[in-house]
């Protein structure tokens, strides 16, 4: 299921309860809208915390068969996630690092959006399908990275990180934009390509 007509509609949805704040009149449908965008949020927690031990499950075996992969391979540097660091080459899917893979991706000077999230945060599995979109346009020329809030607790702080999920890009090795919470395609897409008015600094979204 794509989550981005659903995204959009909610933060719709919070743009206008945001203009008819002090409206007294529409304030059966103001609770309404609140009590809709606060569901949301639960079922979706809910959702992640049943999906949760499956999921890592499933990253495990899958890091089991990447590392058994890299450890046949690493001679010949075909392993796929050597090629993540190789200059010009950017994954079509978001990659998983730890605090040394972020480390040399930021300071490759390449353009890095990196995703602070963990397996119970439903908010974080709703923009799942959105990240993977920015990590397969070539035209973004960005690299998608996940770090696991969970597992990288010490990194989650080194980079202030308060909320999940949290969304930091990085361009020749600083920070330059963040978004905590869920964002629509549309801001998605304005945080990585560079529109100042609309989401820079958006962390108290």
């Amino acid at each position: 299921m794509n989550p981005g007509p659903l995204l959009t509609r909610l933060h719709a949805l919070e743009n206008w309860l945001e203009h008819v704040e002090d409206r007294r009149s529409l304030l059966p449908l103001r609770w309404a809208g609140r009590t809709l965008l606060i569901g949301v949020v639960l079922l979706s927690n809910l959702l992640a915390l049943v999906r949760w031990p499956f999921a890592a499950l499933a990253r495990r075996l899958c890091a089991d068969a990447a590392a058994g992969e890299e450890a046949t391979t690493g001679e010949n540097g075909s392993a796929a996630s050597g090629s993540v660091l190789v200059p010009g080459i950017a994954p079509d899917e978001p990659i998983d690092v730890d605090e040394e893979k972020l480390s040399r991706l930021i300071g490759s000077g390449r353009r890095v959006l990196v995703d602070f999230w963990a397996e119970w945060c439903g908010p974080c599995l709703m923009i799942e399908g959105l990240l993977d979109e920015v990590a397969q346009s070539s035209s973004k020329e960005c690299v998608v990275a996940k770090v696991n809030t969970v597992a990288h607790g010490d990194l989650t702080e080194k980079h202030g990180v308060k909320g999940l999920p949290t969304l930091i890009l990085f361009e020749h090795g600083e920070e330059v934009r963040r978004h905590a919470g869920t964002l629509s395609r549309a801001e998605l897409t304005t945080l990585v390509e560079g529109d100042e008015g609309s989401v820079a600094d958006a962390s108290g979204h």
